[in-house]
């Protein structure tokens, strides 16, 4: 089953807080952030933040969300519950996507035109380390050990072993890869290609591809509720989220 819900202009980046019942979009044309109630789908005011926000992450611990705002080279940092933000954080050229670490309190910043990821330590709330990736990084997921990061220009994932701060391998996936996640409960990973208008579901264990599902326009962020295994995409090519039942 599949829903549309109407949010701000050019969606980029989305997370979802599955205790909260909150999915967090970033509006890239409008400065903003969207919240929506994910049990009645109801979209609240929207939140105002950097300069053409992109990607989005939700420390589940602190419910407090991440955004990348590409012009300003920054990450904003957001207290959900208060609507308000809270801190600026300089990373890398053209930063797009991040993911947080909540087990080692960092988040993982893709810089676009770097080709690196910035390590943000949370506590201090600056940079602790940058990582050479490959080309055209776009977003990362960090799972147990190991961060994901799609490479746009190679059409592939990058594996970084998080205690090495190494690339240790990379996986082959759809056409101009921009976000990833995973479901906690099935351990299964999702990307979204926009160059070709679909989601590529990969095994993280065998590392390949086991399906691909047709979603909106030039879908772009994406994020699963553990919960329902449900997966959220943002589309930016045609203003919608899609919701995809993967039972």
């Amino acid at each position: 089953m599949k829903t549309s819900i109407k949010v701000g202009k050019k969606p980029e980046g989305i997370a979802i807080d599955s205790q909260a019942k909150k999915a967090v979009v970033t509006n890239g044309d409008d400065g903003s952030v969207s919240i929506i109630d994910t049990g009645s789908n109801v979209v609240g005011a929207p939140l105002k933040v950097g300069k053409s926000p992109e990607a989005v992450a939700v420390d589940p611990a602190s419910h407090t969300a991440y955004v990348t705002n590409e012009d300003d080279g920054s990450v904003s940092v957001i207290d959900t519950a208060a609507g308000t933000v809270t801190a600026t954080i300089p990373v890398g050229k053209k930063p797009d996507g991040l993911a947080v670490d909540p087990a080692a309190h960092s988040v993982y910043v893709t810089n676009a035109e770097d080709n690196s990821v910035s390590v943000i330590d949370i506590a201090s709330r600056q940079v602790a380390t940058t990582i050479p990736v490959g080309r055209g990084p776009d977003w990362v997921q960090v799972v147990g050990s190991y961060a994901y990061v799609t490479t746009a220009g190679d059409n592939s994932v990058s594996v970084i072993d998080t205690g090495s701060r190494k690339v240790t391998e990379t996986i082959p996936v759809g056409k101009t890869p921009d976000g990833w996640t995973v479901d906690s409960g099935t351990h299964t990973a999702y990307i979204t290609n926009s160059g070709d208008d679909s989601m590529s579901v990969v095994n993280p264990a065998t590392r390949k591809v086991t399906a691909t599902v047709k979603v909106g326009k030039g879908p772009d962020g994406i994020a699963v509720d553990p919960a329902t295994h449900t997966v959220y995409t943002a589309n930016a090519g045609d203003g919608t989220v899609s919701v995809i039942a993967t039972a």
